[in-house]
């Protein structure tokens, strides 16, 4: 387990930077959101590769991405959960690329309720059918991943660490200027501030439950077009 932790966070540093060199051209701003016709298979939960294998790696993507768009570079054809598939490193894990509904697709839904529509998506894809189950989360979706645990705890056994990409633990400004385009539930979830209850039982709750996941987390270092998206403080508490 040890080696794989190792190389999960050697791959993660080099996506990391792989995926900030694509900002000059792709970046999670809400006044970049494609139409509601735009929903193809990135708005499906899928697997890369379901070889039955002991260990699963499930990426969840952030508030303004997609399944796709979140781990595509834009300037060439890397895709984060295709790419390993080829290295020998994660051979004895099957990949799972989790979608849901965003501004993207003019979702209506909370976090509760998505998190009850990636639990049912979860159960039929036997995704914690394997023995471990190791999740690589993007902005919301790290909020999304902790509430899906704590509201279903006897899958936390299996779930080893959590790698983060810029989860707002305190929210994120983007949520604010997000809102004024889109009516969207998930924004006013992720709302900064001591005001915003949610995000702050999340923590408590998160605390309280005493699981033994670890927690990684990665943040950015440069502003996009101007805003913090999510700011250091934010991006790795509790990590």
């Amino acid at each position: 387990m040890r080696r794989f932790q190792t190389s999960l966070l050697s791959i993660s540093a080099i996506c990391c930077a792989l995926l900030v060199s694509c900002k000059t051209q792709q970046s999670e701003s809400p006044a970049q959101l494609p139409s509601v016709n735009a929903a193809t298979t990135s708005s499906i939960s899928h697997y890369e590769r379901n070889d039955k294998k002991a260990r699963i790696i499930v990426f969840v993507h952030g508030i303004f991405g997609s399944a796709q768009d979140t781990w595509t570079c834009s300037k060439g054809s890397f895709y984060w959960p295709k790419e390993l598939l080829s290295d020998p490193a994660f051979a004895d894990s099957d990949v799972y690329v989790a979608a849901y509904d965003t501004p993207y697709f003019g979702n209506h839904m909370t976090i509760d309720e998505v998190v009850s529509n990636l639990a049912s998506r979860f159960q039929s894809d036997g995704v914690f059918s394997h023995r471990e189950v190791v999740f690589v989360v993007h902005s919301l979706g790290g909020l999304i991943v902790q509430r899906f645990l704590l509201t279903h705890r006897e899958f936390a056994k299996q779930v080893p660490l959590i790698m983060f990409y810029s989860t707002p633990e305190t929210g994120a400004q983007v949520a604010l200027l997000g809102h004024v385009f889109s009516s969207d539930p998930l924004l006013k979830e992720m709302f900064p501030g001591e005001q915003n209850d949610y995000l702050l039982n999340l923590e408590n709750e998160w605390i309280g439950a005493n699981f033994t996941i670890k927690r990684y987390c990665a943040y950015e270092k440069k502003p996009t077009k101007g805003v913090w998206v999510v700011d250091r403080l934010s991006g790795t508490r509790n990590c």
